[in-house]
């Protein structure tokens, strides 16, 4: 029988420890969520049934779907096209709990890789304004691959220390901390996470620091989540204990029907805990059949200090954005664009060579200096801008000039970077220069036609690309 290492202290909180055993070292189940921006639930399960994954809806969290084992969902067409997202489970519940609004102010301060960013943006309907910060440099590329896939406007990267991230950055509406942790619920995925040592008072020092900092960047009855994915008490009731003691936050009662969990530590080891953490929320893998983890939702009380703004209230609009830029009139003219298509949202200068999409009026904190702002749009350094790949795939559902929509095969040669051809009614239709590419109706990219009856040239990054072996268009 496995040894299952630090798990094996559990033994007394754990209402039924073979069932856990078992649980805990089973393969993790596939789960999706839809990106509503671009696709509804049930579209979405069609596609997921066409590919024979056998999708079954979420009793909990509408939208998602558990797959059938050995589906492998990353980096096929729906993937490729940002329809979707693959997301373990239990990793659905923070962004839920943290209930964000459309038109709020998120800060989400440990967000790499980057899927619990995406689910506040999308649930807020790509409005407002979420701050997704990570310290790691390194893990900041998977936060912006994700803005670009999903098609995301509302976004704004730092990268800074979560506990020592400056006050005058807020107030945010909510603030979600999923924290660096011991990682012993994810034992499902690797096994390694049930030998870990971590250096316990390291690690509670850290997730103190950032909750800590958390209470004071949120407004007064603004609302903070406290997440991981480790069983710890020292790592979840305990730092929450320690913060409650400190005054300005208190309790909510977390609620998510259709899901079983278990409430909330009492006490530990002799250490009594504040009786409200019951209500917090414990997920073992043998009840809903997902990996491990725990939940804390908080308010912030009207007392104590708010964090400063420039005004009242507001974080004051970050002085890189611009207003509409030309630019924006030429696409409109190049794909024949929707007059209002822009409406909200404006273009600002990303860098040297591009210009990004953002919502107007975002907020992004004045101190640490964003990394990117909004979604890579376009080339800037081109006579007639270049849309990227992420914005041909938002701008290609609503163009209706220099648009084509391809099948399949012609898919798979875009996904390779391979010429495209096309047959002469189809070229006939199109001026020579960038071409916007829609599959089964969705937004994939862009192309280029030389003209002169030439096939098209993927524009698809070579980052991106499929292998000689890999297909966007296979179920399993």
């Amino acid at each position: 029988m496995t040894d299952l290492g630090s798990l094996e202290r559990y033994r007394d909180v754990v209402d039924d420890w073979e069932a856990f055993r078992e649980a805990a070292l089973a393969p993790l189940p596939t789960v999706v969520w839809a990106n509503t921006l671009r696709i509804d639930a049930d579209e979405l399960r069609e596609l997921l049934e066409h590919f024979g994954w056998g999708p079954r809806p979420l009793a909990w969290y509408p939208g998602a779907f558990r797959l059938r084992p050995g589906a492998r969902p990353g980096a096929r067409f729906g993937h490729r096209a940002g329809l979707y997202q693959v997301q373990e489970e239990v990793s659905l519940l923070p962004p839920l709990l943290l209930d964000p609004r459309p038109g709020e102010r998120v800060l989400d301060t440990c967000a790499a890789p980057g899927g619990k960013t995406a689910q506040i943006a999308v649930r807020m309907r790509d409005t407002g304004t979420v701050v997704a910060n990570d310290r790691d440099q390194g893990r900041i590329r998977s936060l912006r691959a994700m803005v670009e896939r999903l098609g995301l406007t509302s976004v704004v990267l730092t990268a800074a220390d979560a506990a020592n991230l400056p006050r005058r950055g807020g107030p945010y509406d909510r603030v979600l901390c999923d924290v660096p942790c011991s990682g012993e619920g994810t034992s499902r995925k690797s096994r390694s996470a049930l030998h870990r040592s971590p250096r316990m008072n390291d690690v509670v020092r850290s997730q103190r620091a950032i909750l800590r900092k958390a209470v004071a960047l949120c407004r007064p009855r603004g609302r903070i989540v406290y997440s991981t994915c480790t069983y710890a008490p020292e790592e979840n009731e305990g730092v929450v204990d320690a913060i409650l003691a400190e005054g300005g936050v208190h309790v909510v009662p977390a609620v998510v029907p259709g899901l079983r969990s278990m409430p909330g530590l009492s006490e530990w080891e002799g250490q009594a805990f504040d009786p409200s953490l019951q209500s917090a929320l414990r997920i073992y893998p043998h009840h809903n059949d997902t990996g491990g983890f725990f939940v804390c939702v908080l308010e912030r009380e009207e007392t104590g200090a708010t964090p400063p703004s420039a005004t009242s209230g507001e974080a004051e609009a970050h002085p890189k954005l611009v207003h509409r830029s030309a630019a924006l009139e030429t696409l409109k003219e190049r794909f024949g664009l929707p007059e209002a298509l822009f409406d909200g949202r404006s273009l600002i200068r990303g860098n040297r060579t591009t210009l990004s999409l953002v919502r107007e009026g975002l907020m992004p904190p004045p101190s640490p200096e964003s990394v990117a702002l909004g979604l890579p749009f376009a080339r800037a350094d081109m006579v007639h801008p270049k849309p990227t790949t992420a914005g041909a795939m938002w701008l290609a559902v609503h163009a209706t000039r220099n648009v084509i929509d391809i099948d399949d095969a012609q898919a798979d040669a875009y996904f390779r970077r391979r010429p495209i051809s096309l047959p002469a009614s189809v070229r006939a239709s199109l001026e020579r220069g960038f071409v916007l590419l829609r599959c089964r109706g969705h937004g994939i990219g862009a192309a280029f036609y030389p003209g002169r009856d030439a096939p098209l040239d993927s524009q698809y990054p070579k980052a991106w690309a499929l292998g000689p072996d890999a297909s966007a268009f296979r179920g399993d």
